[in-house]
């Protein structure tokens, strides 16, 4: 069934899907490759005529991380998806991607990743005529239209929904990609630790309390290096070029120590 709606009563006019197409290659890649190349495009462009079907969204742009898998994330942090190194790519991935670019026009993201560029897309579209693609539960951080292509389930993030998803990363990590948290501290803990708080400065300073705690002794200009490393790994691009930020205030070692310390 179409999820098409119109912008009262806080519904989506769907016009364009943002497609996370890194996902879609190795989702339809990893279903393919007991098939030969003319099977595997025909299915990743059946995926998308599907996507857009039951959105009701009348385009697409879709978006690749870099074809080195490259980003400044490998600047803060050299083990950055390291333990991904030796993962191997779908058979067809190659041919999938060259096709997603030619066929669809899919745009490789510069120095940063698709979700970045996904997350610039999504804010900056002032009338929420934009709903995002993905499957990958990080992209929740961004404020918007949501779009599963997996569940087909559409639903909207706020702000501090939002915000709520990147805070309890920074204090779980993310193993997948080699993103330490805080220590003893899981899903479970993370979500009991942010219950009740109304804003991302409250969110914020849970945050670093709970790191404080882990931490005991350890030296403010330490823990504010390793929390801040661990925050702009995890915190997705709203606008260019942009760092991790609260309303405005771009977070800072010197920021996270004086507010350690506090």
């Amino acid at each position: 069934m179409k999820q098409q709606g119109i912008n009262q009563d806080d519904q989506l006019v769907s016009k364009c899907a943002l497609i996370d197409s890194d996902i879609l290659l190795y989702r339809v890649g990893f279903t393919t490759e007991d098939v030969d190349e003319p099977i595997a495009k025909y299915r990743m462009a059946e995926m998308i005529t599907r996507i857009l079907d039951v959105t009701g969204a009348n385009e697409a742009m879709l978006f690749l991380s870099p074809s080195n898998q490259k980003s400044f994330r490998y600047r803060i942090a050299d083990n950055y998806k390291a333990n991904r190194k030796d993962k191997p790519k779908p058979k067809h991935y190659a041919f999938l991607r060259k096709f997603l670019q030619e066929e669809f026009l899919a745009v490789e993201a510069t120095d940063e990743e698709a979700d970045d560029a996904l997350g610039i897309q999504l804010s900056s579209d002032r009338e929420g005529n934009c709903i995002l693609v993905s499957i990958d539960k990080d992209l929740d951080q961004i404020a918007g239209w949501h779009f599963n292509f997996v569940t087909e389930q559409t639903y909207k993030i706020s702000p501090l929904e939002g915000a709520r998803v990147f805070y309890t990363q920074l204090l779980v990590g993310d193993t997948s990609d080699n993103i330490e948290g805080c220590p003893k501290v899981g899903k479970i803990t993370a979500g009991r630790l942010l219950e009740g708080c109304e804003t991302e400065k409250e969110m914020y300073e849970v945050c670093l309390k709970a790191y404080k705690r882990a931490f005991k002794g350890v030296a403010s200009h330490d823990l504010a290096d390793y929390i801040l490393r661990a925050g702009s790994l995890l915190w997705i691009r709203r606008k260019n070029g942009l760092q991790w930020n609260i309303a405005g205030e771009v977070v800072s070692k010197e920021l996270l120590e004086m507010d350690l310390e506090s």
